[in-house]
């Protein structure tokens, strides 16, 4: 039934809003109506047939597409650390007026917000995923009886979570070391695939936004930790400081826009006439030279007209 209800869902989309509008001209002018083809015909009666045999009413199957729809939008907007920064840092701007201001308890309120804030966008970060995946599959690796089907399986969901990720620069540059280690695992080498693993928790560890937002943490910690000792001088400097690493965070993980101009085309396409089309630097320079000598030609025809007139 699961199965079925995506292509029911799909085929209920095509006949509501699928209906081909076709023309018909009269004495006064010209109409339309709207006719159903024989595909979008076939689809309703596998729909009518399907709510027959499964008791779905039109109702439900009209919000499943629209929940389908909500989730598919979701998921083609940014990555959610991206949108959990935007999150974190409009409840920093809270943080940081309650305290300018001295109000201890919105102060309090908004820094457990934001404490939690960060701590979920530590954990949701690739780098954290595939660590998490790593250290199941050392536990499997390193017991008393090996477990090598599971430790397979872990790194195999690591590698998932660094191949999918749709911001590459927050995917450590592990994703060899994971495969080497998965190779060493399925030919039953648990202790040669440890000693990769246990490289790859380094190189991990070391990852930028990861770091920042580790720091981001403890800058958060520590204001909590001054707003207790009513030092607020104390709590409106980490805050500065949160903001400065959120910031850089938020920095890092947006997508770098594409240059509209400039860069020359790596390998050159020949043309039929066997010469390679101009990259966009010398499509540049060619329109360059074709200003420049429009504006010569135009210099010589105000001249010759100067003349002529005197």
């Amino acid at each position: 039934m699961k199965r079925l209800l995506p292509l029911c869902v799909a085929a209920l989309l095509v006949v509501l809003v699928g209906c081909e509008t076709t023309p018909t001209g009269t004495a006064g002018g010209s109409t339309s109506h709207q006719t159903i083809s024989e595909k979008q015909l076939e689809l309703l009666d596998r729909i009518i047939k399907y709510q027959e045999r499964t008791g779905v009413k039109l109702e439900a199957l009209a919000s499943e597409a629209e929940r389908r729809q909500a989730l598919a939008e979701a998921a083609a907007g940014p990555p959610d650390v991206v949108k959990d920064l935007g999150a974190a840092q409009s409840v920093l701007s809270q943080a940081a007026a309650a305290a300018q201001v001295g109000d201890e308890d919105r102060t309090a309120s908004a820094l457990g917000r934001l404490s939690g804030i960060v701590l979920s966008m530590r954990a949701e970060l690739p780098a954290a995923v595939m660590c998490q995946q790593v250290e199941r599959a050392m536990g499997a690796l390193q017991a008393t009886d090996p477990r090598l089907h599971e430790a397979s399986a872990a790194l195999l969901v690591a590698l998932d979570t660094g191949v999918r990720n749709t911001t590459p620069r927050l995917v450590p540059e592990v994703l060899k070391d994971i495969q080497l280690a998965k190779g060493h695992v399925d030919n039953a080498r648990p202790v040669a695939a440890v000693t990769v693993l246990e490289a790859v928790l380094r190189k991990s560890s070391k990852e930028t936004v990861a770091r920042l937002l580790a720091k981001a943490g403890a800058g958060v910690a520590g204001a909590q930790d001054a707003l207790q000792r009513e030092a607020w001088p104390v709590v409106q400097a980490e805050l500065i400081e949160v903001d400065r690493l959120l910031g850089e965070a938020s920095a890092r993980v947006q997508p770098t826009p594409e240059p509209v101009t400039g860069g020359e085309s790596a390998e050159p396409v020949p043309t039929d006439e066997g010469e390679a089309p101009a990259g966009p630097s010398a499509a540049a320079s060619a329109e360059r030279e074709a200003e420049a000598e429009e504006e010569g030609l135009a210099a010589e025809e105000s001249e010759a007209e100067a003349e002529a007139q005197e």
